[in-house]
């Protein structure tokens, strides 16, 4: 995007967003909206939107109407007569709400925007309608019809009723025939916004409810067979120009009817195009045709031009259907189309035969301060021209279905679709199936014709009950429209790999986890399956600061469209000024110059190196980044709050050129010299010879024998150092460094004295709690302090991504262990995503303790960026002179402080996280074979690690299972009590020790009740024997999902 474009872009979204909140939104979007409907048009049809009266009111029944404001569980499925009693729909004008409480509104809009944001009840609508006389000679057919309504509807024209209709995103209508007068009409809608039907989708989540009619309304005559709503589908072969027209009627086509008349052209009409008029070949319907209420035409365009995204080449059909006047039509139709195929053969998705590598963007049907769907044209415009610049040719319009003039729009731009329909977390049961009859064949006939529209997605997310439900709909979508099908786009376990087209997932995880799912574990996945493109349907998030400063500008009262961190945001930044706006100069900005561009940067790294991974293999053909604008809880848009785009084109010019990973999965399959991904893919590392670093391992240093992990295998190649025990820590040198995995009485005393210690952090008592954490649900900051360069720590932000994390995702919970504010951070994480309160996290940190320094880290230093990082800090640890107030680090931590993270000494716990052996039990035989039991001969059960789920170790499965392992426990040890502690359990699980029952936690059956995220320590001293091998088995049963000893677990003294 150019610069002129980009500020272009800028200025027109920053304007928009001023009009929203200076109360003139409805006249704006009404003058975007009323001329956009054109791929499917009415020409002769009247709009009824416009001004209409509105009354607020509670729902006439109490049965389906939970309105929490949030998101409502999609459990019903009601019809209109449910909804509206007999008593309403037969005198209506008894259940009308005082005349006073009647408004003027303006349709289409919701009615959130209207009366209040939380506002999820019902409303009756009114207005007065004039039929021109020439439709009231009783020979037509008078329809009045909705493009949206959410979500129940019911119809009077003139005191009586006509109808109604249940579920939003669908088009529909009345017939008004019966009841027309001459003269003023009185049009009474009555509509329940019904949150929790099973059409609502995922936008209730992250925005309001939108309730009422936010789409058009219109009304028109029709022929008497009634052509049905969007009841046109014009199949093309791409190979000849063929084409086939279908035209669907409710009432069977009699003999003596004029056939309707059909003429194609190019579109727009004002593109400069050939006239194919020359070329253009029509057929009449054919004589037996396959359904008596579809009339079906053929032809050919001779010299006919494909749809592509570079050449979005559209014709026009226009059909005219006629009564007793053979002259003159009573009915038109248009309807656009294009020449286009879209198929899958095995791995490949191929658009008119050419590969196709889907980079799409996620979209919500979010945009700040409208609360429906339906935003302005001209912004669509303008998102789908930056989306474009940045590299990507796809969004993913996920769990909603967007107005008409957006897939409009999206066929004249040539920006290709992604539509998954709104039923996020449906259950797709026997009950609910003759709604999904009714309500997807009307989402199909929709946008069948829009040739932007490549795939579809019956669900996302969804907790299917009954496969034969969603097998029926797949079939109805096969049936309907022309694109690859998926069931519902979520993960492996979640789809039906009978019913899908294709494979997807939607992980969020780390850069470390994510380059060995993309070239180790799901490749393999994917050798024993049927052969099916992997295509990702929403992921690679990456979270940013919001810029609160231009927020304020639009601040009287918060905005439900603001962070919701908002005020956190605001806290933090005032901290941030007041310890670091000193250190810079007058004219920069801790927030301006470093939070903001930070987080950006790395957001935008992030992504693109998990994108890059996504052509690691040829199977992988698109993916959906997230996220196309931020939402309250989520700031990862590619549009900031504000609707302002963060990147120009020159920041991601890599993507549209992106065709081949730094490394394949086959590469990395054929290398078996280390389990360490980033030995397997060093490609993939963001370290340089380039940048001429120099490795300080001559540095004198001491490392503790004990603790948690292995720090000979980190300092093999240093010579100078030297392990020492925990009872010699008293000799050791105050001004030398002590690297330690735990930090006990002894080490703290250490410091108390003036000594230096170096912690790597664990979850591990007396580890300072290495918690994990998703990199990309923070906002990374690297302060302009400490011991590194500005050069290196702008490294470090790179580093950060793969290089220091890539077999660990832990960061140091200092605000949790309350001392966030102690401590200076050289790298710190804002937790953002999904919260209301920033959690504060370090990866690493300095302090003083006593007279001593304590530097901390919860990064990995066995590579080459971890070990310049340790050689770093450590020679600077080495000369650190502890002098006047403003040096680094500033902070100190008291001794009482210190000693509440400490342990007594090194060997007070034992891990158990590794080699357990393992069985499944899928018809729960263990307890009556005593598979708790000691003696029991156990040679031929798997091996497997705790800390991991067993999915993610080979076995694809839900139900009970056995982990059996032995272990030394110290004879000193009993002097004390000794506690299992399991930090996590997916879902629930049986203890043993020694064959006896110990402790039970979760419930085998309920999901509800999960342990998988939750600490749980068991007693289990007086089962014990000291100084011998002790028997530990869990029963675990996975009710849903993901299973087993998913977190660290160990046993502990005290």
């Amino acid at each position: 995007m150019t610069k002129n474009v980009q500020s272009k872009v800028m200025k027109q979204l920053s304007c928009y967003l001023r009009t929203l909140f200076f109360g003139i939104i409805l006249g704006l979007l009404i003058s975007y909206l009323l001329p956009n409907l054109y791929a499917y048009e009415r020409p002769q049809a009247i709009s009824l939107s416009g001004e209409w009266q509105f009354a607020p009111t509670e729902p006439l029944v109490s049965d389906f109407s939970p309105s929490s404001g949030s998101f409502d569980p999609p459990e019903f499925s009601p019809a209109p007569e449910e909804v509206i009693p007999p008593t309403v729909r037969k005198q209506p004008e008894n259940f009308l709400p005082d005349p006073t409480t009647w408004i003027q509104v303006t349709v289409p809009s919701a009615w959130e925007q209207i009366l209040s944001i939380d506002y999820n009840k019902a409303g009756w609508y009114r207005r007065d309608v004039i039929f021109p006389d020439s439709w009231l000679d009783g020979k037509q057919k008078i329809w009045i019809e909705f493009d949206a309504v959410a979500t129940a509807a019911g119809i009077w024209l003139n005191g009586k009723w006509l109808g109604g209709h249940v579920g939003d995103y669908a088009r529909w209508r009345v017939d008004a025939s019966i009841a027309v007068r001459t003269g003023k009409n009185d049009l009474l809608i009555f509509v329940d916004e019904l949150p929790g039907h099973i059409t609502q989708g995922f936008l209730s989540v992250i925005a309001p409810h939108h309730g009422g009619i936010w789409q058009e309304v219109r009304c028109y005559t029709g022929h008497p067979a009634s052509l049905i709503p969007d009841g046109i589908w014009v199949k093309t072969n791409n190979k000849n120009g063929d084409f086939r027209v279908e035209i669907q009627v409710e009432k069977e086509w009699q003999k003596n009817w004029k056939l309707p008349k059909i003429d194609i052209r190019g579109y727009p009409s004002d593109r400069s195009s050939e006239n194919i008029e020359p070329f253009l070949t029509i057929h009449q319907p054919d004589s037996s045709p396959l359904h008596n209420t579809t009339l079906f035409y053929s032809g050919q365009i001779e010299k006919y031009k494909l749809w592509s995204p570079e050449n979005p080449v559209l014709y026009q059909l226009e059909i005219e259907f006629y009564g007793e006047n053979p002259d003159q039509p009573i009915e038109k139709v248009n309807q656009t189309f294009a020449f286009r195929d879209i198929r899958i053969e095995g791995s490949t998705v191929l658009l008119n035969g050419k590969k196709l590598n889907i980079r799409s963007v996620l979209n919500w049907g979010y945009y700040p301060g409208i609360v429906s769907p339906a935003p302005p044209s001209d912004l669509l415009r303008s998102e789908f021209e930056y989306y474009r610049s940045l590299g990507f040719n796809a969004e993913t319009i996920c769990l909603m279905n967007m107005p008409d003039y957006f897939y409009d729009l999206a066929d004249e731009t040539g920006m290709l679709i992604w539509e998954a329909y709104p039923t996020w977390h449906n259950e797709f049961t026997e009950k609910e199936l003759p709604e999904y009859r009714r309500l997807f064949p009307s989402f199909f006939r929709r946008d069948r014709n829009h040739p932007s529209i490549i795939l579809r997605s019956i669900s996302v997310e969804a907790g299917v009950k009954n496969q034969n439900v969603m097998g029926e709909l797949v079939e109805i979508a096969k049936e309907m429209t022309d694109t690859p099908v998926q069931d519902n786009s979520s993960w492996f376990w979640l789809s039906n790999e009978k019913l899908t087209d294709w494979y997807g997932e939607d992980n969020y995880w780390n850069n470390d986890r994510w380059a060995r799912h993309m070239l180790i574990d799901l490749p393999s996945r994917l050798d024993e399956k049927p052969i099916k493109p992997y295509i990702i349907g929403e992921s690679m998030a990456g979270s940013m600061w919001p810029d609160t400063k231009s927020l304020m500008e639009f601040k009287t009262e918060k905005p439900y469209w603001f962070p919701s961190a908002f005020e956190s945001c605001i806290a933090i930044e005032r901290e941030l000024r007041e310890r670091y706006q000193p250190l810079l100069p007058d004219n920069m900005d801790i927030i301006r110059d470093y939070l903001l561009p930070q987080s950006y940067e790395y957001s935008r790294l992030f992504r693109k190196f998990q994108i890059q991974l996504l052509y690691a293999d040829p199977r992988y053909a698109g993916w959906t980044v997230y996220l196309g604008r931020d939402v309250p809880n989520c700031p990862s848009g590619l549009h900031d709050f504000i609707g302002r785009p963060r990147w120009t084109a020159s920041d991601w010019e890599w993507l549209s050129g992106a065709t081949t990973a730094p490394v394949t999965a086959e590469q990395v399959s054929s290398r078996k010299n280390h389990n360490s991904i980033i030995h397997l893919a060093p490609e993939l590392k963001f370290w340089t010879e380039e940048w001429g670093l120099q490795l300080k391992k001559n540095v004198a240093v001491y490392i503790l024998q004990g603790g948690y992990s292995d720090l000979n295998g980190i300092f093999a190649e240093w010579p100078n150092a030297v392990e020492i025990k925990e009872d010699k820590i008293n000799s050791v040198s105050l001004k030398a460094v002590i690297v330690s995995t735990v930090l006990t009485e002894n080490i703290v005393q250490f410091m108390v004295d003036g000594g230096r210690v170096f912690i790597l952090t664990s979850r591990w008592p007396g580890a300072l709690g290495g918690e994990r954490n998703m990199y990309w649900a923070d906002a990374v900051f690297v302060p302009p302090a400490g011991p590194l360069s500005p050069e290196n720590r702008d490294r470090l932000l790179k580093l950060q991504m793969f290089d220091l994390t890539h077999t660990k995702s832990e960061v140091i919970p200092v605000e949790e262990l309350g001392i966030h504010s102690r401590v200076d951070p050289l790298i710190r994480l804002f937790e953002i995503h999904g919260r209301e309160t920033i959690q504060i996290h370090d990866q690493l940190f300095a302090t003083k303790v006593g007279k001593g320094l304590l530097v901390a880290s919860s990064l990995d230093h066995s590579a080459e960026a971890g070990q310049w990082l340790l050689g770093e800090l450590i020679t600077w640890q080495n000369n650190w002179k502890p002098t006047g107030e403003r040096d680094f680090p500033v902070t100190s931590i008291s001794v009482e402080e210190i000693e509440r993270f400490a342990v007594p000494r090194t060997n007070s716990i034992v891990m158990l996280q590794e080699d357990w052996y393992f069985k499944t039990d899928p018809d729960r035989v263990g307890e009556k074979l005593n598979w708790a039991g000691t003696g029991l001969e156990v040679s031929n059960w798997d091996t497997l690690q705790a800390g991991r789920m067993w999915e993610n170790q080979g076995y694809s499965y839900d139900g009970m299972a056995w982990y059996r392992k032995s272990v030394m426990i110290p004879m000193e040890w009993k002097k004390g009590r000794v506690y299992l502690v399991a930090e996590g359990v997916d879902d629930a699980y049986r203890l043993w020790i020694n064959g006896k029952a110990a402790a039970f936690y979760g419930s085998f059956t309920e999901h509800e009740q999960t342990v998988y995220l939750t600490k749980t320590e068991t007693d289990i001293t007086k089962h014990l024997k000291y100084g011998e091998n002790n028997l530990i088995v869990l029963q675990v049963v996975d009710v849903f999902g993901g299973g087993g000893i998913t977190q660290p677990i160990y046993l502990r003294v005290e």
